[in-house]
């Protein structure tokens, strides 16, 4: 079993267990087989023309929670055609944050990855972050967050920073 001592340098920065109002659905699976547990944001269908929902996924050793070496920072956008695929194909997929309006996380392009694919009438896309433990704890821990993906600004809503919080909280013991 992790102890709350064992959080060591994350132990502050990692959010309380709690309930949180949000709506979207955390899901916990632990494979018994690999002995590791995965926890991630369901963001769940998104509405058409929606951009910049943002999930994440983390695996840890073991079923008793503990912090993750690092967390899977899926960006998930919904519009009628492509609007990331081109910087991707060129090699130029950018991101950077900007939390509380003033600290900001520029994101290494050798840190993302592009996906998408066509569904009917419209396309998914994603922009995945792999993001340091670190760095995802400084998002959860700000009261607002935007962000620049490629040439689009972004706003997380309170809602869907709630889930990343819930979602971080289950790294407690």
């Amino acid at each position: 079993m992790v102890s709350e001592s064992s959080l060591g340098q994350f132990a502050r920065a990692i959010p309380p267990r709690g309930r949180y109002r949000h709506g979207f659905r955390i899901v916990e699976e632990y494979s018994r087989v690999k002995d590791e547990t995965t926890v991630r944001v369901d963001v769940g269908r998104i509405r058409y023309g929606q951009r910049g929902q943002v999930a994440c996924i983390y695996t840890h050793q073991g079923s008793s929670p503990c912090p993750p070496r690092g967390v899977v920072i899926p960006i998930v956008s919904e519009t009628a055609s492509w609007r990331y695929r081109n910087y991707a194909d060129a090699g130029y997929v950018t991101l950077t944050w900007l939390l509380n309006g003033n600290s900001r996380i520029n994101v290494d392009s050798s840190n993302l990855q592009w996906d998408g694919s066509v569904l009917r009438g419209y396309v998914v896309e994603l922009v995945y972050w792999y993001a340091t433990l670190d760095e995802f704890l400084q998002l959860v821990n700000a009261n607002t967050i935007e962000f620049c993906l490629c040439n689009d600004e972004l706003v997380v809503s309170k809602k869907n920073l709630e889930a990343l919080r819930d979602a971080a909280s289950r790294m407690r013991p």
